[in-house]
């Protein structure tokens, strides 16, 4: 029999009693039902396959592609704005303090296209380091980064209907480099990176914020977050991420914003406000301005399609979700409807000692 373990007392002073018996026992079989098996022998995956996307391609695919031209430009540009801006510098690898673990480096490509039309409009290459490797308390610490609520969205989009306003979307340029890097991190040269540089002996230092880390947006967003209040900017009780300008509403979705107010006007003079640097009268701190592009009126947003009707009302669609979830199923035009539709009121719960089901979607 096992002796049972001196507890200290707490700080009021009381002396808690060990625990003498468990009050339930659980079978295995009921907490392990071997659904994660698969992840048993995959050490430290890089990506799972969670999309069908043909427009979200890794480095290999994105080189075989019939527009991997493109994405070779996009290469060149992603790598030169990096090394330009002084986001980061080449440094040996035998000068990297011993321990300090090398981040693999990650490319992303991603074709965007217009929703109404599926007219392929940019071809984005991103270079991110691998956060996948990175450990908790080491590298990195909190992760989690606020976005603008769809509810908060829902609202204004109702408000700019209701009242005729006018709007505005804008795609912040290298969105997270901005931000200074939270702590040291290295990384291996990204393959085709044009860097003049042995990837065998050398490495980069990072001295700005990257994608890829786990805190990359946490980062970002506090760093973005601070530059509308410095400029008069108040900020939502209700929603952190939406602000309020004199008649301009800024709502902020990760790299990408969306301004309303009642007239271009209003909004010209809020993006004039983050286009240029500015000493805080208080603090002294100079405020860095943001790069932006505009993307013309909201016509969608977090892949939502905002179609105005005749009668004044606008509509919200997701063809593009719709039709990829329908192609994941493989639904097409062929497929029959069952005569017996399943009952609503039947609550399908997992049966761990069924056989394997292995019919098709549409069977």
């Amino acid at each position: 029999m096992h002796e049972a373990p001196c507890l200290r007392p707490t700080r009021s002073g009381r002396t808690p009693r060990p625990i003498e018996q468990l009050s339930l026992c659980v079978p295995w079989d009921v907490c392990h039902d071997e659904s994660n098996d698969e992840l048993d022998w995959l050490e430290d995956p890089i990506s799972f396959a969670a999309s069908s996307n043909p427009d979200i391609l890794h480095l290999t695919d994105a080189m075989r592609a019939l527009d991997a031209d493109k994405f070779r430009v996009a290469i060149k540009e992603e790598v030169d704005s990096h090394t330009n801006n002084e986001h980061w510098v080449v440094i040996s690898k035998s000068s990297v303090r011993k321990g300090t673990k090398i981040l693999p480096a990650v490319w992303a490509f991603h074709r965007k296209r217009r929703i109404a039309t599926q007219e392929v409009h940019r071809w984005k290459a991103c270079s991110n380091a691998h956060g996948g490797r990175q450990e908790l308390g080491v590298n990195c610490w909190e992760m989690h980064a606020p976005a603008a609520g769809w509810s908060t969205i829902c609202l204004f989009l109702n408000k700019m209907t209701l009242n005729k306003w006018v709007s505005m979307q804008v795609d912040f340029v290298l969105a997270f480099p901005p931000a200074d890097v939270e702590c040291n991190i290295c990384m291996e040269i990204p393959a085709g990176g044009h860097l003049n540089a042995s990837r065998k002996t050398q490495c980069l230092q990072l001295k700005k914020n990257l994608h890829g880390q786990k805190q990359a947006d946490r980062v970002w967003n506090q760093h973005m977050h601070g530059r509308p209040l410095a400029r008069g900017f108040a900020e939502s009780e209700a929603d952190m991420c939406a602000c309020f300008g004199k008649s301009t509403v800024p709502m902020i979705c990760t790299d990408d914003g969306t301004f309303m107010a009642p007239d271009q006007s209003q909004i010209d003079e809020c993006l004039a406000l983050l286009t240029k640097s500015i000493m805080h009268p208080k603090t002294g701190i100079r405020h860095s301005a943001f790069k932006m592009t505009d993307e013309g009126e909201v016509d969608d947003c977090l892949g939502i399609k905002i179609q105005e009707l005749a009668n004044g009302t606008i509509k919200l669609l997701q063809p593009r979700l719709i039709n990829q979830i329908i192609n994941d199923v493989g639904f097409n035009e062929r497929t029959k409807t069952q005569p017996t539709p399943a009952s609503p009121s039947t609550k399908l719960n997992r049966d761990i000692h069924s056989l394997l089901f292995e019919e098709t979607w549409n069977c």
